[in-house]
């Protein structure tokens, strides 16, 4: 055992020594080395590729985007350029217009026939090149009707450009009579309402002037009772044997000769006929009925004569009816939602679209190219701010021009913070459209839609 012990001592000390013990550098040599041929990578280049300028991304633009139009005048179209263009033409007539009507075209017209305005440098476009365009029907040589118009450019660069297509409407605007303050002397004016002709949608306003009286509830419905044979509408109202006024509602006795009435269709139209042409009277808000003195739980088709009737107190937007194809009047049209109300009804004036969804029979008043620029309400006061379109609108008509302004007067003092509307154009006062002088700021004239001159 201890022999062991001393030969593992032996062997750790010679272990020991060994690490101490210099080698010769040379003794010794290990190294083994070899090199590794250089070989040449050649670059990688891909295909050259032939220098090239893409073209320029040409399209056609309408004024405003708006390709809807009814009773167009004048029309600004673009050819837009993403960067400078040269255009080669071979001859003068630089734009085609193609009247198209059941998928047929009808007329093929060229630059001369339609076009007002041209860019100077025709040849050359930078950003756009700008045309202003005469569609009026007059000057088209049209018929009333509706029509695709389809507008190119004759270039050689616009040969595979889609041609800009408008849907036109034309129908001729009857003659409008404007609005007043004068009832004449002796008279008085009372605003009589009648269901529109076509299907009793609308509530239409109009003033008849009739002999003064202390009565003038008597006198409306009496009126009304009538109808109007100069408009031809027909009465839409049942008899009322009497009449009372009680902290401002209007308390109507009907007879029990309703049968007529008792369809749900015509008791609604009976009952906006009475309440649009009561609460128009200065110190009525509200209208309850009666029948023979009594209640009732059965009239005006399933109404009951304990509810209070109040007025419509929504804004409203006024658009134009042509009625019986003999004259225009302008027609209230309810609007429920308020957001942006006066950018809302701006929107409607210019296109007769009520809700995203187009007014069935009624007309824009004023023409698309028209635009509101700004608008400010200062105490009671709107003043609008328009485009510089709106002085050359109707130029050959200042009755539609007369339209124009009633509507915006009457829409926009429909809301109940504006008593007044000052019309401007490019932050200028207006001091004379047609033989209007519009400098000054406007109230609603008193009676709307005078059923004679």
């Amino acid at each position: 055992m201890l022999r062991s012990l001393l030969n593992l001592c032996l062997v750790g000390i010679i272990c020991v020594t060994a690490t101490t013990i210099p080698i010769e550098k040379n003794g010794l040599n290990m190294n083994v080395s070899f090199k590794l041929p250089k070989i040449q990578m050649p670059k990688f280049q891909g295909p050259k590729l032939p220098t090239k300028v893409s073209p320029a991304e040409l399209v056609y633009a309408g004024d405003s985007e708006v390709f809807d139009l009814e009773n167009p005048s004048s029309y600004s179209f673009y050819i837009r350029s993403s960067k400078p263009q040269a255009l080669t033409y071979e001859s003068d007539n630089l734009l085609i217009l193609e009247i198209l009507q059941d998928n047929q075209t009808i007329k093929t017209l060229s630059a001369s026939d339609f076009v007002q305005t041209a860019p100077e440098n025709k040849n050359n476009i930078e950003d756009q090149a700008a045309y202003q365009l005469d569609l009026s029907q007059q000057k088209l040589g049209l018929p009333d009707g509706s029509y695709v118009f389809r507008i190119y450019g004759t270039a050689q660069e616009l040969k595979q450009l889609e041609p800009l297509a408008l849907n036109i409407t034309y129908s001729t605007i009857s003659p409008y009579i404007p609005a007043t303050n004068i009832a004449g002397k002796g008279k008085m004016g009372v605003t009589l309402f009648f269901p529109d002709s076509q299907n009793s949608q609308y509530m239409v306003p109009v003033t008849r002037f009739v002999t003064s009286s202390r009565a003038p509830l008597r006198a409306t419905i009496d009126q009304m009772r009538k109808g109007s044979d100069v408009l031809g509408f027909q009465s839409s109202i049942p008899g009322v044997s009497k009449i009372q006024i009680r902290q401002g509602t209007a308390i109507l006795h009907l007879g029990s000769d309703l049968e007529s009435f008792n369809q749900d269709a015509a008791g609604k139209v009976a009952v906006k006929s009475f309440v649009n042409a009561m609460t128009a009277i200065p110190g009525v808000n509200k209208v309850k009925f009666l029948v023979n003195g009594k209640e009732s739980d059965n009239i005006f088709g399933g109404m009951s004569t304990r509810e209070v009737f109040s007025a419509d107190i929504n804004p409203k937007v006024y658009l134009g009816l042509n009625q019986q194809q003999n004259r225009t009047l302008l027609v209230p049209v309810s609007l429920s939602d308020q957001n942006m109300i006066y950018e809302n009804i701006f929107h409607a004036l210019r296109t007769g679209e009520v809700g995203g969804q187009k007014v069935a029979g009624l007309m824009a008043p004023i023409p698309q190219k028209v635009n509101l620029v700004s608008h400010t309400l200062t105490e009671d006061q709107l003043i609008l701010n328009l485009s510089k379109e709106f002085t050359s609108v109707y130029i050959d008509r200042p009755d539609l021009q007369k339209m124009m302004v009633d509507a915006i007067v009457y829409s926009y003092t429909s809301i109940i913070v504006v008593n007044k509307v000052q019309i401007l154009v490019e932050g200028q006062p207006v001091n004379t459209l047609g033989d209007m002088n519009l400098a000054d700021s406007m109230k609603k004239p008193l009676f709307i839609n005078p059923e004679v001159q």
